[in-house]
């Protein structure tokens, strides 16, 4: 055993066992990072609003509870997803004055699986008629009539404004709007844009 450590073959294979710990090392460094970061901009984004900011721990990650604007917010973490399939969604979630409904309705960006989707005819695709927009987002909704009333063109450019990262998408059921991030990882500044777009969608379900 100890000649083979020392054999050329034995050190090539320990250069490379240290480079792959080296590299799991730094990924797991970077992921940590990350994480810090998201939960001290939820802090800071909880403070700036008077919001509740709950910290994480290694059984659950941080959460934001509390009202912005009049409305009822929640910021949390949920995995979707068993075993190795799995991944961590960060949701925003306004809940508009005054509203329930069953109304409802999914904007988010195309995907290769939507397109085969819809050309398949397994799912409907609505479209507002405006090709800039149709071409990109992904629509649907129990309410096609309402959903095109609702999806204006100052709708639609917010949408376009806020929601531009493929991996978001805007949810609104039961008088609750709700962005959902695939990427788990942010800062600041995309609270507050989530923020902004949710009170705008808000405003447009109370009036």
């Amino acid at each position: 055993m100890v000649d083979f450590l020392f054999s050329s073959t034995g050190l090539a294979f320990l250069a490379i066992f240290a480079m792959v710990a080296v590299v799991i090392g730094a990924v797991f460094f970077l992921i940590s990072r990350a994480e810090k970061n998201r939960d001290r901009a939820l802090k800071e984004f909880a403070e700036k609003h008077g919001l509740v900011f709950k910290p994480g721990s290694h059984l659950s990650p941080a959460k934001v509870l509390g009202e912005l604007n009049g409305r009822s917010v929640t910021c949390n973490f949920i995995t979707k997803g068993r075993g190795r399939v799995h991944g961590v969604y960060f949701y925003f979630l306004m809940k508009a004055k005054g509203k329930k409904g069953s109304f409802s309705l999914v904007v988010s960006r195309e995907s290769i699986l939507d397109g085969a989707l819809k050309s398949s005819g397994a799912v409907k695709d609505i479209e507002v008629g405006r090709p800039g927009f149709d071409k990109k987002y992904f629509v649907r909704s129990n309410n096609e009539i309402k959903a095109k009333d609702f999806l204006s063109v100052d709708v639609q450019n917010r949408i376009a404004e806020e929601l531009a990262d493929p991996t978001n998408r805007l949810v609104i059921e039961r008088g609750v709007a709700v962005v959902e991030m695939e990427v788990a990882y942010f800062n600041d500044e995309r609270l507050e844009k989530t923020a902004g777009l949710l009170s705008f969608v808000c405003e447009k379900m109370e009036g």
